[in-house]
């Protein structure tokens, strides 16, 4: 099928078409090279609705093999991905969407305060942190057990636990204790 046609069915939400399009996603989103043990399923479909996005607005003009374009925004989804696991949380922005200074200001909390709380604080953490605190915590596995599934050593396993935990207990004293502009400076 010529990629005009390919384009032209995808516009209409043809169904072989947008399954073609999600294969090459996959073939660039699945390699080896990103390191994944899963691919993430969301990542394939945002940079799948990314294309069907710039498809339907017309902004792929044919200059280049409309399979190139895929594998490039493929591979631009991931880096993104990639780059916003390892990009700090905006405590700002967290703090906004939790309404923190309400919380602050009623202590003692409630529990419903500190569950989201909670629940803001473990999706601002990494993949791998998030994995691994469900792997120790919700499936109540031992750090020897996580570290066979990884294939790891034990020890490297309980050092990234540690980090994830000092970073989630860093951004918990963010949100929880905002320092003050002035004494901010002074120091």
């Amino acid at each position: 099928m010529s990629d005009q046609a390919l384009i032209k069915q995808a516009r209409s939400g043809h169904p072989q078409a947008l399954f073609q399009l999600e294969q090459w996603i996959r073939e660039v989103v699945e390699h080896p090279l990103w390191g994944w043990p899963d691919p993430p399923e969301a990542l394939v479909r945002q940079v799948q609705h990314r294309l069907v996005k710039q498809l339907g607005q017309r902004r792929f003009r044919l200059s280049s093999d409309l399979r190139t374009h895929v594998y490039k925004l493929a591979e631009q989804g991931c880096i993104e991905w990639i780059r916003r696991q390892y990009r700090p949380p905006d405590v700002d922005s967290l703090r906004q969407e939790l309404e923190i200074e309400t919380i602050v200001r009623h202590r003692p909390n409630t529990a419903v305060d500190e569950r989201r709380l909670f629940f803001h604080i473990f999706h601002a953490l990494s993949d791998e942190c998030r994995r691994l605190w469900r792997s120790i915590f919700l499936d109540e596995q031992s750090y020897l057990e996580v570290a066979g599934q990884l294939q790891e050593d034990e020890k490297v396993v309980r050092a990234r636990f540690r980090r994830c935990m000092q970073r989630a207990i860093e951004l918990y004293r963010q949100l929880t204790h905002p320092v003050d502009e002035r004494s901010r400076i002074q120091t």
